[in-house]
């Protein structure tokens, strides 16, 4: 038999569509006779490789394409991500401070955002947020994604070049790789 690689996503594929998403039997079963029979099985999420790791682990995959395709990982071994591109980050998150819209950067592969603002305290972040006015991000080494709270009116006061982006909640978008 050719040997197939084959790429799972995790929400709604490898985890099933219930609130806290679990692997089913069914589905352990499928990716354990897919390699029985040599074929190469990894998954491909938007998700950053730090959220990815556990279900990864729990489904016993050890090789990821993750942050929307940036980011690679063979044998739960990280070898890379790749930022996103810095001078339109830096072009948006100065536009973010211009039009007053809250906004939270990434800059590793971490639960930590970082933002400037002193008064973006109360973002709804899915992660830690660390407020440092001393942050310029034009002088940092990497930008990775840029979270922004804005409605789809605000969106329009946005220039984002040809970064791309996800709106996963009605009130934020998430600038970041979407070429899984």
């Amino acid at each position: 038999m050719e040997r197939k690689y084959i790429f799972f996503d995790i929400d709604g594929t490898l985890l099933d569509d219930n609130p806290g998403g679990k692997i089913l039997e069914s589905t352990y079963r499928t990716l354990d006779k897919l390699k029985e029979n040599g074929h190469f099985v990894a998954i491909a999420t938007g998700r950053a490789q730090y959220m990815a790791m556990d279900a990864a682990k729990e489904a016993h995959i050890d090789c990821l394409v993750t942050d929307g395709g940036n980011g690679i990982t063979l044998h739960n071994e990280l070898q890379y991500i790749k930022p996103i591109d810095f001078v339109q980050a830096n072009r948006v998150i100065d536009q973010c401070i211009e039009h007053h819209l809250p906004f939270a950067v990434a800059l590793g592969n971490e639960a930590v955002l970082y933002t400037n603002q002193s008064d973006q305290k109360d973002q709804k972040l899915p992660v830690k947020l660390v407020v440092d006015e001393s942050i310029d991000f034009h002088q940092v080494k990497e930008i990775y994604k840029v979270f922004i709270e804005c409605s789809e009116q605000e969106e329009k006061l946005l220039d984002l070049g040809t970064l791309e982006y996800m709106r996963y909640f009605k009130g934020q978008i998430i600038i970041e790789p979407a070429d899984k």
